[in-house]
């Protein structure tokens, strides 16, 4: 070893330094090589598919969604909030898990994809004394005002189809706005599905019987689990390595059954 150069070389034992600095610091970002990682989990209240109840946040989704990252072996925290925040949330935020999440074209790129969790439906429901509302094709909703919730699937395929005008319709932030407006005449028609709907109503104390299916929409598709397609590949394989192994042993089977829940497969 020359030792002159390595004394007039400070730049050499600074430079290992800092890489040796970055290093560590990379390996306690990437959330597959860190002990603390804890993943960030966010998603609607939509019960029965996610919903808080006396503090805690339940519904099928989320068990499986628990069951899912505790057989990864990795702690997480579940935040519920507004759609179209906990949306934006995940889609530019790496290593954030979003879920119930409708696969569509439009998102197909933006994602990884874990699942499916559920089958897609869509409905339109009005009150059951509206004997007026009369919908046979989706060429009579534009007649009726149209309450939708802001960023939500469903309200893009709505829109996306031209089966309403943007313009014309009521937007929400939440899904029970929609309901709630149904009963107060503001609106005539919302979104919404026969599962989740007699949720919502039963914990908004909105009467179930006054309200009925008044179109359903040929819709493909289903709900998911995702992260952005920026987040670590390690982090986003375990987790789906982890849901693909828990649902080809059946573990999802016994919530399924308790909620009702047809299977994805």
């Amino acid at each position: 070893m020359n030792r002159e150069k390595a004394n007039h070389s400070p730049w050499l034992v600074v430079t290992a330094r800092l890489l040796g600095a970055i290093t560590v610091l990379t390996a306690l970002a990437c959330p597959s090589l860190a002990d603390d990682f804890a993943v960030e989990v966010v998603t609607e209240n939509w019960p029965p598919y996610n919903y808080e109840e006396e503090g805690e946040i339940k519904g099928f989704a989320t068990e499986i969604v628990k069951k899912t990252l505790e057989h990864a072996e990795l702690s997480h925290t579940i935040r519920l909030g507004i759609w179209k925040g906990v949306y934006s949330r995940a889609l530019n935020r790496n290593n954030v898990l979003i879920y119930t999440i409708t696969r569509t074209p439009e998102r197909e790129d933006l994602f990884h994809w874990i699942g499916p969790i559920a089958h897609r439906e869509l409905n339109l429901y009005k009150l059951r004394a509206r004997k007026d509302i009369q919908i046979n094709s989706v060429a009579d909703i534009k007649h009726y005002r149209l309450a939708l919730q802001d960023g939500d699937a469903s309200t893009q395929f709505i829109f996306n189809n031209h089966y309403y005008p943007e313009d014309k319709a009521t937007i929400v932030d939440r899904r029970v706005l929609s309901y709630r407006m149904l009963f107060a005449n503001r609106a005539d028609l919302a979104v919404g599905q026969d599962l989740s709907i007699a949720y919502y109503m039963r914990m908004d104390g909105l009467p179930t019987t006054q309200i009925e299916k008044a179109f359903s929409f040929t819709v493909d598709g289903a709900y998911y689990l995702a992260f952005n397609k920026s987040s670590d590949p390690k982090l986003v394989e375990r987790v789906n390595t982890s849901f693909n192994t828990l649902k080809q042993q059946g573990a999802f089977e016994p919530i399924l059954d308790h909620y009702r829940i047809p299977n994805a497969d």
